[in-house]
């Protein structure tokens, strides 16, 4: 009778390890595998701001005037020529648009792969590659070539959040579907020229470019600011340029400290986790803290 309850017991161990196998090799199947990462290259305000900077495993990388530079340990290095935005970071290593196609290199410019010739407004998430073709969002994946049609026509830039598709149509308002096009709904009744996700919270510019925001969650809890020029969000801050200097309002206690005026007439403003990257009045890359302190330039 013991052995008999034991190889029972054998058997419904056996048959619950065979339950969680399956169960574990659904949920991959099944779960999404175009989730936006944390890293910077997926961020719709450094894709706003031009897209030419990214980072990911403790290296940053960012175009000028034509050039893919690497920015690690407070050295900046050239490490491929001719190449152009948006930019984005997989594996560790950068990806790049060259005459309209995109090419994937390693971290020192090595090692170049061409991974999708002659593509539109193209953004990285997980292994897909979405772009768009003849004004339709279509996406495909990197490894198969499997290709979608989402039936959706975003007017700019868009972006991804969750599982979901953010994007501005012409009327210009926002609106928002799953990553598989479908369930297509308004995300809010106002009118926007760009827009940007930060923690739980929707930014845009109106038409007048006054900066405005709303909790994802409750359009019509909206709020204002002021005229913008450029903006950004890093860890509950947005970061923003006005009349010449860079400021940061933060979220929760509602308060604006500006974090530096050595700027010049570039707008492009990026954030990682860490720091507020942009141009300083002599015209060199540059980075700060948040705070204000520590700015170096390269």
């Amino acid at each position: 009778m013991k052995k008999l309850n034991a190889r029972a017991v054998s058997l419904l161990f056996a048959a619950f390890l065979v339950i969680v196998c399956l169960a574990s090799a659904a949920f991959i199947l099944l779960s999404p595998d175009d989730l936006p990462s944390a890293a910077a290259d997926n961020t719709s305000g450094n894709l706003l701001a031009g897209g030419a900077f990214a980072s990911g495993d403790g290296i940053a990388f960012f175009l000028e005037d034509g050039d893919l530079y690497s920015l690690f340990d407070g050295r900046k290095s050239l490490i491929k020529s001719g190449t152009s935005a948006p930019l984005f970071v997989t594996e560790g290593a950068p990806v790049f648009m060259r005459e309209g196609s995109l090419y994937h290199t390693l971290s020192d410019g090595s090692g170049e792969v061409l991974l999708a010739e002659q593509v539109e407004n193209p953004l990285i998430l997980g292994r897909w590659i979405y772009c768009t073709e003849k004004g339709e969002l279509v996406k495909f994946r990197m490894d198969d070539g499997r290709r979608r049609s989402l039936g959706l026509y975003p007017r700019g830039k868009y972006a991804v959040s969750a599982t979901r598709i953010y994007y501005l149509e012409d009327d210009g308002y926002l609106y928002t579907a799953r990553t598989d096009g479908s369930e297509r709904a308004l995300v809010a009744p106002y009118k926007m020229t760009d827009f940007i996700i930060g923690g739980n919270y929707i930014f845009y510019r109106d038409e007048s470019r006054v900066l405005c925001w709303f909790p994802a969650s409750s359009p019509e809890a909206r709020a204002e600011h002021r005229e913008v020029s450029g903006y950004n969000y890093l860890d509950g801050k947005v970061i923003y340029r006005s009349e010449g200097s860079i400021y940061a309002l933060d979220m929760q206690s509602m308060s604006v400290s500006e974090i530096t005026a050595d700027t010049s007439a570039k707008t492009a403003l990026y954030c990682d986790d860490s720091y507020v990257y942009f141009y300083d009045a002599a015209g060199k890359f540059s980075r700060i803290s948040p705070d204000g302190s520590g700015k170096q330039s390269f």
